[in-house]
């Protein structure tokens, strides 16, 4: 039973999120969450799938899963594949790596209790 926080989406707009929310993204064999820590930039913290560990990442939005070529920006949406940039699993590598989820069939998002109550 979803929480009172909680909503289904099949599209979800970056400009609607708000700091400490989480997206949970569901593909057929995996389950991602992405709490986002800074809306404006995009950023926050990914688990999930074969990370084993959560890791700072930038969500950018989605390839389109049927083409694989057309890319929105906007927000991420069910049928898309979520585009992620993570940091190393390390300090002692540099750089990003992309994530790129199969195709989501699943959108929730779960909204900060505290910054609801302020």
């Amino acid at each position: 039973m979803p929480e009172e926080n909680e909503e289904k989406h099949e599209e979800v707009l970056f400009a609607e999120l708000h700091d400490n929310d989480k997206i949970v993204l569901e593909t057929e064999n995996s389950v991602y969450t992405f709490t986002l820590k800074d809306g404006e930039k995009r950023l926050g913290m990914l688990e999930g799938g074969r990370m084993r560990t959560p890791r700072e990442a930038v969500v950018t939005g989605v390839i389109d899963g049927e083409t694989n070529t057309a890319f929105w920006g906007n927000g991420v949406r069910t049928g898309g594949r979520a585009l992620f940039f993570v940091t190393p699993p390390s300090d002692d590598v540099e750089g990003f790596s992309r994530i790129v989820t199969s195709t989501l069939s699943k959108i929730r998002v779960e909204h900060d209790h505290d910054r609801r109550a302020a």
